[in-house]
């Protein structure tokens, strides 16, 4: 990816969380609102979940951004960020726990 396409990423991603954690603090939020912009950010982050590691380890931008949803109501955004960060955390290194093609 280029640097320019991270960048617009980055931004784009950094407003929609900070947008949906401002919906969450405000209780006169519509459940409608809140239930759109809680499925977007889900939706969001099944697309980084679904990356590989390699090119998860290429959005070091991300961690911060996924820190600040890390306290959330919401639990299965908590779940997806603790899933994106411990894929963060072991970076590009491929998976141990991967069986050897036996035949």
């Amino acid at each position: 990816e280029t640097p320019a396409c991270q960048h617009v990423l980055k931004e784009e991603t950094e407003s929609l969380v900070q947008a949906f954690l401002t919906k969450e603090a405000n209780e006169s939020c519509s459940a409608v609102d809140m239930r759109n912009i809680s499925k977007m950010i889900s939706d969001l982050f099944d697309c980084f979940n679904a990356l590989s590691n390699d090119k998860i380890s290429t959005l070091k931008w991300l961690s911060p951004i996924l820190s600040t949803c890390i306290q959330t109501n919401n639990a299965t955004i908590r779940a997806s960020v603790q899933i994106l960060l411990t894929k963060m955390l072991e970076g590009g290194t491929p998976s141990s726990s991967a069986p050897a093609s036996e035949e």
